[in-house]
């Protein structure tokens, strides 16, 4: 009966840290016996190969996964104010817990990562500002991050800039006549502050809104406004 990798794998298991570790002498062995016994060559081979390729695609994998979220790219959940957090570890079992929300939802996606030791971390794509869960009775929590490089934002002031208010205006009904109309800066509000002139008029007035808001201006009568006049 001819072992395959998985069996070898299996067999081998408890003296590797990792599958992949206890995969590669299994792979050596089978081409090894395979030079020595012809009869068992032609199966061998097709194992050794099968499980190389696995082997590469799960390392890829893996270090797709780990690209994602890496320690240099999580925020605390506390410097984060899009994310809201929280986590606590209560002890042998009693369940400790994880939450999170998104509180910035009109602004875009938030991504948290629940740092969990001795197992595989959670990491909750957050649209919607329902709240997302985490319990285990055993597992100790180290921390709840904000994704830099996978959320649009962990805080307003990632997306909101001059440029971007700009953009959203241009999606307003008030760009067509209020085309002089631009944002001059961002108050402590994280809002966009426009400088106003519409219909070619002489005088010009200031209006600051929240940057979702600012795809949402109208011309009513000369002068810009937020909704419908």
């Amino acid at each position: 009966m001819t072992e395959t990798v998985a069996d070898c794998a299996a067999s081998t298991a408890v003296s590797w840290p990792t599958r992949e570790q206890a995969v590669r002498p299994c792979i050596a062995t089978m081409i090894r016996h395979g030079r020595k016994n012809p009869k068992m060559k032609r199966n061998h081979a097709v194992h050794a190969v099968s499980a190389a390729v696995m082997l590469a695609f799960t390392a890829l994998f893996a270090g797709q996964v780990h690209a994602a979220c890496e320690k240099s790219k999580r925020m605390q959940h506390y410097n984060a104010e899009c994310l809201e957090a929280s986590y606590k570890n209560r002890g042998w079992l009693k369940d400790s817990y994880a939450k999170a929300k998104n509180k910035c939802t009109e602004y875009g996606k938030v991504v948290a990562k629940v740092d969990i030791r001795h197992s595989a971390d959670q990491t909750w794509d957050l649209n919607d500002g329902n709240e997302r869960e985490y319990k285990n009775d055993w597992q100790h929590i180290r921390g709840v991050f904000c994704c830099t490089d996978l959320s649009d934002l962990c805080n307003k002031s990632d997306i909101v800039n001059t440029s971007s208010c700009n953009q959203k205006f241009r999606e307003s009904p008030a760009s067509a006549t209020c085309a002089d109309s631009l944002a001059i800066g961002i108050n402590e509000k994280a809002e966009c502050v426009f400088n106003t002139n519409c219909d070619g008029g002489l005088s010009t007035t200031v209006l600051a809104v929240a940057w979702p808001d600012a795809a949402d201006l109208y011309n009513c009568n000369g002068t810009l406004t937020l909704g419908s006049c």
